[in-house]
């Protein structure tokens, strides 16, 4: 049976693209051959560019990343990134990138859904995050990332709740764009995002199951803390 054909993708849907190479003069060459690429392409092709750029080639160290709304969006900022080279030897970028993770207030009933449902490797990370801090609360946490309204009385607006899922959020946003290429040279947290942004550190490993489940235990603790306190 034939499978269906994907939905397309609205145009006003923004788009990561990315690139690297082995060596800094190795990547400036292919960042210049889609320049070219791209000035000759058609506008339809913007959206498969972009898709093909994350997941057709392996990472390596030297490494472009950024994000665009359209063919000429993505143009310019190649030609933007060609035209200031990178100032060190060693491939870090001439523009440093900064993490900055909100505290509590910034959650919202399916917050996860609208780049879940654009990005497989988002939706992967976050699902697999998602279960494993259910089974450190001891109630599913991924309904309050994905789903469009909770059928149970419970709200992601609950405090308990609330934190989780901030955390599981910028958790995975943070190691899915590390993994397509995003080098944070800086992060800042207010209040509760100070727990995700320690563990997108470069000095710190998000690398195993047991540092994730650590900072998690620490978010869970955190709300319950606040909730007893409120009821003193």
């Amino acid at each position: 049976m034939a499978q269906p054909s994907p939905a397309p993708i609205a145009q006003n849907v923004p788009m990561m693209f990315v690139a690297s190479g082995k060596t800094q003069e190795a990547l400036t060459q292919y960042l210049n051959d889609y320049l070219d690429f791209c000035l000759n392409a058609a506008e339809s092709k913007f959206h498969s560019i972009c898709y093909t750029s994350c997941v057709g080639r392996e990472h390596y160290r030297y490494r472009f990343a950024c994000v665009a709304y359209n063919m000429q969006d993505l143009i310019s900022r190649l030609e933007e990134r060609l035209g200031t080279p990178s100032r060190a030897s060693n491939g870090a970028a001439a523009r440093r990138v900064l993490f900055a993770f909100p505290g509590q207030g910034s959650q919202y009933q399916g917050m996860g859904r609208p780049l879940a449902n654009e990005y497989s490797g988002f939706r992967d990370i976050l699902s697999n995050a998602a279960k494993e801090a259910a089974g450190i609360t001891g109630y599913p946490i991924l309904p309050f990332l994905m789903e469009n309204a909770m059928a149970g009385p419970r709200s992601v607006d609950e405090s308990e709740i609330a934190q989780v899922c901030i955390f599981i959020f910028q958790y995975a946003a943070a190691t899915w764009l590390e993994g397509l290429g995003v080098q944070v040279q800086a992060v800042m947290g207010h209040s509760l995002g100070e727990i995700a942004a320690a563990g997108t550190l470069p000095s710190y490993s998000r690398s195993t199951s047991l540092i994730f489940a650590s900072d998690c235990e620490v978010v869970e603790l955190r709300s319950r803390s606040q909730i007893r306190c409120r009821s003193r």
